[in-house]
This record gives C-alpha cells, sequence and structure tokens, in this order.
C-alpha cells in the first residue's frame, strides 16, 4: 500500500488533482512550484495506490532534522470514507518512525473538528499555541492553523526551533 513516489515513473498530475481536489488554493503552491519541489531532497511523497495502481491517496512531507513535516495530506474525493487515509497513515508512521508534525485548521468549523478527531485517533496530540502558517502564494497572507504532532505534544517554547525550521525549509519565510 505505501510506496515512495518516483518522478521517473509516476504522475505528478494524478497528485496534483487530488490536492486541488482536497486544498484550498491558498493552502497549496503553484502548480509549477509544487512540481520544482521535486528537486528538494528534503521533500518527499509517498503513495497509496488503489485498483489498477492509480494514485488513491499521497503524503507530501519534508524530511527534516529530528522530524519530519507533513505540508499536504489527502486522499481522493471518490475514496475518502472507507478507511484508506488512516490505513495510509498508520503505515506511513510506522515507516517514518520519528516525531511528526502537522498543520490543521483550528477547530472552528464540523469539518476541521472531524479532522482533528481524526488525527488524534491516530496518536496525535492537539498543541493549542498560537501558530500562523506563511503564505504559500504571493496573494495570499498568513493563515492562523493549529500544530498537531505524533507521539509527543510540544509545548509552545519547544515547538520553536522546529517552527524556525519549517519557516525556513518549508515556506522559505523568515523566522
Amino acid at each position: 500500500m505505501l510506496a515512495a513516489f518516483d518522478k521517473n515513473n509516476d504522475s505528478f498530475n494524478d497528485i496534483l488533482n487530488i490536492m486541488h481536489e482536497a486544498f484550498p488554493e491558498c493552502e497549496t503552491r503553484t502548480d509549477e512550484r509544487q512540481r520544482a519541489l521535486l528537486d528538494n531532497p528534503h521533500y518527499k511523497i509517498m503513495l497509496c495506490r488503489g485498483n489498477g495502481q492509480k494514485t488513491a491517496a499521497f503524503i507530501a512531507y519534508w524530511q527534516l532534522e529530528g522530524f519530519v513535516f507533513i505540508e499536504h495530506f489527502a486522499v481522493s474525493q471518490a475514496l475518502r470514507g472507507g478507511g484508506i487515509g488512516a490505513n495510509f497513515m498508520r503505515e506511513f508512521l510506522s515507516f517514518i518512525n520519528m516525531p511528526v508534525i502537522l498543520e490543521v485548521e483550528p477547530p472552528d468549523t464540523q469539518a476541521a473538528i472531524r479532522r482533528i478527531e481524526f488525527y488524534k485517533r491516530l496518536g496525535f496530540k492537539h498543541n493549542r499555541f498560537e501558530y500562523m502558517q506563511p503564505p504559500m502564494r504571493e496573494q495570499f497572507d498568513y493563515i492562523r492553523l493549529d500544530i498537531m504532532s505524533c507521539p509527543q505534544s510540544f509545548t509552545k517554547n519547544e515547538f520553536l526551533p522546529l517552527k524556525n525550521k519549517i519557516y525556513k525549509l518549508v515556506y522559505g519565510a523568515d523566522v
């Protein structure tokens, strides 16, 4: 079920299509900038293949010093709700075997609450301190998000050096 993305053999367009279904424009880079990340040694993608070896889900993540930062995790819209995402994430966490950090929307909507609960069932901790995601496109501003982490939680001070790495390496933002 878990397979590393191979830019010479796998279709990045399949990943972009799922990404466009799952994320608002303000939470993604342009397709060109997203594709350029494939040459960054810290940026990696894991795939979950469905029937016919088509991409059913993906996890795009950054392998950083001492932890992994999940930038995007999404299941194809047609396949959501069947347990694929939970099984895929469990496999990913076993494979990575190091602390994992991701961003989620604050629990202000039912969809955001469901997403947070989904991650909690997988062992993630909801870190309740203020966090701002730097803009991924020039026309957007910082976005208020929450941090979830697995297996341990972080205080704001414990998270600060990790945030600095994320800002610098993932977003190219000033610390």
